[in-house]
């Protein structure tokens, strides 16, 4: 019995020792790697400042709305939209629309002001404009510069569509 009880105080110790060993080795990984990561971090080298500052000329150009006289009116389409301006009662927004040649559909995602009194359209563009898009609806909301845009089909490009022939 005394040897059993040998072996086993024995197999006790050798089990206590592995488990130490690979509590060690998970240690020593554990910091190799925390060390690794922070060796080749930039993380203390890079200036907040520039950062923010690259962050803002990045949101103004993506914001950047520019607005150009159009020499006539935009290409015709259907399914496009068109709503009085909120806050001008003289100006009417043409946004989107489809235009179909019999074999391709040209989806549009421009958006034109023709102003009544002066019987001028203008195009309005900016990189943030919603993606190409026919049979969508708009509404304007009680802040005269919002007017939310949603649904429609949305595309890019131009798109072939007809009957299928069998």
């Amino acid at each position: 019995m005394a040897k059993d009880k040998k072996k086993s105080a024995d197999s006790k110790k050798a089990k206590k020792a592995e488990k130490a060993a690979k509590q060690a080795s998970k240690g020593e990984k554990k910091a190799k790697n925390k060390a690794a990561k922070l060796d080749g971090s930039d993380a203390e080298d890079v200036d907040l400042d520039e950062v923010l500052e690259e962050y803002r000329r990045q949101q103004e150009q993506f914001l950047k709305v520019t607005e150009t006289v159009c020499e006539g009116p935009p290409r015709p389409r259907a399914a496009s939209t068109l709503m009085a301006t909120p806050h001008d009662s003289n100006s009417l927004l043409l946004f989107g629309g489809e235009y179909f040649n019999g074999s391709l559909a040209q989806f549009y995602n421009d958006l034109h002001i023709y102003n009544i009194g002066r019987d001028e359209w203008r195009c309005v563009t900016s990189p943030n404009t919603p993606l190409p898009r026919s049979g969508h609806a708009w509404t304007r909301a009680s802040n005269p510069s919002h007017v939310y845009l949603f649904g429609g089909e949305a595309r890019t490009g131009a798109r072939r569509r007809g009957a299928a022939t069998g």
